[in-house]
């Protein structure tokens, strides 16, 4: 008796569960309808766009007909987008590189301890709270360090490391960010023949249509250590993130400015010195006390005007030197979450 007591049980769980997946089925499908009245069914997500063939700017992307169409569906959409990077640090090289000769020198190096604690918890908070504030709130950016722990076994011609330094499996671990920053030593402190590279580093751009990729190599423990002689450490890794961004607004057929380009723009030490002496007089000729004494002008350094030049770059803030008009160079909220997105969907 009580076994035809369980089977009845067991067929009333039966019919309770196929009621609530055929529920959970109608859902799917209303979600579905609902997505399917936002997006349309053409792949071809930039139209007219020249694209080079030796570039991996994501083009095909399912969702919109047009770049346009893109970024008017998300000036209506009120989500903040996430930006994920994976922070990887490189804890040992085992490689032949060139110095600025041109001769060969052969490094072996692995992170001291206190290097390894920078890149790993100093560095990558540095970054993120920088980013954060530069975009104003409107992009999450979120950074997830960790260490590599095999060696480097090559350098490309750059002295740097490249994709291709990396096996097939973790390069598919790559695709599961919006973008990789690459951080290692080719030297330590003090070396008598060093490491010719670039500075502040090597961008790769889009790499399988899928992340951005960009390494940055430190070639002093004064580079990355805040002080009074280094005031902006995480420049260097925000100067190469924003060189990867750049594919993405030009496939958009947008324009920000390179972090190359700051004397450009009229980002100079002497046109911030004299924009800060102007403010100064202003707020002296709007005072009441006419006696109130004249306040040194902060010293400008090459390093904060830089600084300051990303900051706008990446809130929007660039004058545009070929507009009569005051027009900026902005990366509005709608751009960053078509971005996001275009990012997003070609990782599925």
């Amino acid at each position: 008796m009580y076994k035809r007591y369980i089977s009845l049980f067991c067929v009333l769980l039966l019919v309770l569960s196929l009621f609530s997946g055929c529920t959970k089925q109608e859902n799917n499908d209303d979600t579905a309808e609902e997505a399917a009245g936002i997006l349309t069914e053409s792949k071809i997500f930039i139209n007219g766009y020249d694209q080079d063939p030796n570039s991996d700017i994501p083009l095909e992307v399912a969702g919109f007909d047009s770049p346009q169409s893109a970024l008017e569906y998300f000036e209506k959409d009120d989500h903040i987008p996430t930006w994920d990077v994976l922070w990887l640090v490189v804890k040992n090289i085992d490689t032949d590189a060139t110095d600025a000769q041109g001769n060969v020198v052969h490094r072996t190096l692995s992170l001291a301890e206190n290097d390894e604690k920078f890149f790993m918890e100093d560095m990558p908070l540095e970054f993120e709270n920088s980013v954060n504030k530069m975009t104003n709130g409107e992009l999450i950016l979120e950074v997830h360090p960790s260490i590599y722990k095999e060696p480097v076994t090559f350098l490309d011609g750059n002295n740097s490391i490249s994709v291709n330094n990396f096996d097939l499996e973790t390069r598919e671990w790559f695709k599961e960010y919006d973008s990789v920053i690459i951080t290692f030593r080719p030297d330590a402190d003090g070396e008598t023949q060093p490491v010719a590279v670039e500075t502040p580093g090597s961008d790769y751009g889009i790499q399988d249509s899928k992340y951005g990729f960009c390494v940055v190599p430190v070639t002093s423990s004064l580079m990355y250590q805040k002080s009074e002689f280094n005031q902006y450490p995480a420049s260097p890794w925000i100067h190469e993130w924003i060189h990867t961004i750049r594919p993405l607004s030009g496939a958009f057929g947008i324009e920000i400015p390179s972090p190359d380009s700051a004397a450009d723009y009229g980002y100079t030490v002497e046109a911030k010195t004299q924009a800060l002496l102007e403010a100064q007089a202003q707020a002296q000729a709007q005072a009441q006390d006419v006696q109130t004494p004249d306040t040194a002008v902060p010293a400008v350094t090459p390093e904060s005007v830089l600084f300051d030049f990303y900051k706008d770059i990446l809130s929007g803030n660039v004058p545009d030197v070929a507009s009569a008009n005051g027009k900026k160079l902005v990366i509005t909220p709608a751009m960053w979450k078509a971005f996001a997105y275009t990012l997003d969907t070609v990782k599925s």
